[in-house]
């Protein structure tokens, strides 16, 4: 367990939030991961903002508990067969199936198999302490200091390295509760940034002067979609392939526009 390279987190922070991130903007991305009471297979996004992260996770949950593993030739579609029409999930299910979501957008994301699982847990336990969370409630920062809990925040970031898919898995699950605290969304955020690399997203992002959450509206920017949906940070949506005039041209990822 180690607290990330500072240099790196400053320049992570300025490449997701712009010089000065607004303190309105952290606030609305400052929740948990959370099901609905209504439609327990669904996540709840309480403000505008996170459902660039909440969306891609809510598909893959979804394609995950809706598709089987191995392709049947039989059927065009390998839709799990269940007894009832309303699919029934245990909780248990749904715990494992999230965390195989999870597990499966960072795996994309990864770019040097060192998944780097950010936590507020310096203990290595697991449970964070409520006093963590205090002292880094926005909601109660003196307004001539707004800035404070979003430092404290990055101050409090945690790193655990995770080089195989069973450590991944066990880490994920020891901190499970965490994803579902209040400022879960965001540490899965940053668990995908710091795996695919400041370094790999800057050069993805290509667009160093417009930071890829909206610092007027706080809405994700499609680089952040996409890093999360197809596991890079490119701005457009573009397999690599272009046809020119019959003529079939590859451009990389960096080029993509």
């Amino acid at each position: 367990m180690q607290i990330y390279n500072t240099k790196k987190l400053d320049s992570l922070v300025s490449l997701l939030w712009g010089e000065k991130p607004s303190a309105d903007i952290f606030n609305r991305w400052s929740q948990g991961f959370e099901w609905s009471s209504t439609e327990p297979l669904a996540l709840i996004q309480n403000y505008g903002g996170p459902c660039s992260v909440i969306a891609p996770v809510q598909a893959f949950f979804l394609k995950r508990l809706l598709f089987a593993d191995d392709k049947s030739p039989a059927t065009k579609l390998p839709v799990r067969i269940r007894p009832t029409v309303e699919i029934s999930v245990s909780e248990e299910e749904k715990k494992r199936t999230f965390t195989d979501s999870l597990i499966e957008i960072l795996l994309q994301v990864n770019n040097s198999w060192s998944v780097c699982i950010s936590n507020l847990d310096k203990s290595s336990s697991g449970n964070t302490s409520s006093d963590i969370y205090g002292m880094l409630d926005t909601s109660s920062v003196d307004m001539k200091n707004p800035q404070q809990a979003i430092s404290n925040f990055h101050k409090s970031i945690f790193i655990h390295n995770c080089t195989s898919r069973v450590e991944l898995e066990t880490v994920l699950t020891k901190y499970y509760q965490q994803l579902f605290s209040k400022y879960g969304v965001l540490l899965f955020l940053y668990t995908a940034l710091l795996s695919r690399g400041v370094d790999v997203i800057r050069t993805e992002h290509d667009n160093l002067d417009s930071p890829m959450i909206d610092p007027i509206h706080g809405h994700g920017g499609q680089s952040l979609l996409n890093l999360m949906l197809s596991g890079e940070a490119v701005p457009n949506v573009f397999d690599g392939s272009a046809d020119l005039s019959g003529l079939s041209e590859f451009i990389p990822a960096h080029s993509r526009s």
